[in-house]
């Protein structure tokens, strides 16, 4: 079952199915000979050894793992923290720049909460200061872009649930108290 073929009295090699660099969805590679007859001469036919090489294009779009993504995180957080570094992709296509993926905030609500640390690495840091009392979960998206032109992308989720956290100062009822002591009032004595 060749994926290539040769219509008799013709002289063009012909594709009869998909090539696929990484062997996906067809061969990566074909080899094959063509034999070629001498017609009306008693000179024997010969061989014609064939190699195709599939040269890759970007034809696969990263994927995420382990998506979507739940990240459970104090208020108290400090700016700056790495939050999640498990953001992770696979792209089927050949290594190099139709492989190698960039990694986004996409922009709505509430995405000027974090960012990834570098372009290239999986990373997201918290990029300001989080409230329960004000936005106790919320979500984000995230893109994972190869460099291909056109480029391939997917996006996914990140689900943010703002842990409560004792961030608050007490405060007193009133505004002022006063009590009497007596002078030989001992420690402990109530006031």
């Amino acid at each position: 079952d060749s994926p290539v073929r040769i219509a008799p009295g013709s002289k063009n090699l012909t594709l009869t199915r998909k090539l696929d660099k990484e062997g996906i969805d067809g061969p990566s590679s074909v080899y094959v000979n063509i034999i070629c007859d001498r017609r009306r001469t008693t000179v024997p036919g010969f061989e014609i050894p064939v190699s195709i090489r599939v040269t890759d294009v970007n034809d696969n779009a990263p994927r995420f793992i382990n998506a979507p993504y739940i990240l459970n995180i104090s208020e108290v957080t400090v700016v700056g923290t790495r939050v999640l570094q498990a953001v992770k992709t696979v792209d089927a296509d050949q290594q190099g720049p139709f492989s190698t993926v960039q990694y986004s905030v996409l922009p709505g609500p509430n995405s000027d909460y974090f960012v990834f640390i570098n372009e290239l690495e999986g990373t997201i840091v918290l990029r300001k200061p989080l409230d329960y009392e004000a936005l106790s979960n919320f979500t984000i998206g995230i893109r994972a872009q190869d460099q291909g032109n056109p480029p391939q992308y997917s996006d996914t989720q990140v689900h943010v649930n703002v842990i409560d956290a004792d961030d608050q100062n007490p405060k007193f009822v009133d505004e002022r108290y006063s009590a009497i002591v007596p002078d030989q009032s001992t420690q402990g004595t109530r006031l």
